[in-house]
């Protein structure tokens, strides 16, 4: 059946192909999205800069907006994880 050997030469490139591009991809965008987070920027749209949330040189702590304390509070205790608080 030359048919189903084709197919599985195919299929296998593209196995492979897909590892190799998941890899790299994968990766580079890890880099991308480190600079960026090191850099104070929004994640939605990076060319806005923020000040950080927890500043321990100056000594300023900004309240956590409305998403996050949702989170922290009614996700993870509905959830369980309470000693991620």
């Amino acid at each position: 059946m030359p048919a189903v050997r084709v197919f599985s030469m195919f299929a296998a490139l593209a196995v492979l192909l897909d590892f190799l591009l998941q890899v790299t991809a994968f990766v580079a965008l890890i880099v991308f999205d480190f600079r960026r987070a090191e850099d104070h920027r929004i994640d939605c749209i990076p060319c806005i800069k923020v000040s950080s949330v927890d500043d321990t040189n100056s000594g300023i702590t900004r309240k956590r907006g409305p998403l996050a304390y949702y989170m922290k509070t009614e996700t993870l205790s509905c959830v369980g994880y309470m000693y991620f608080l």
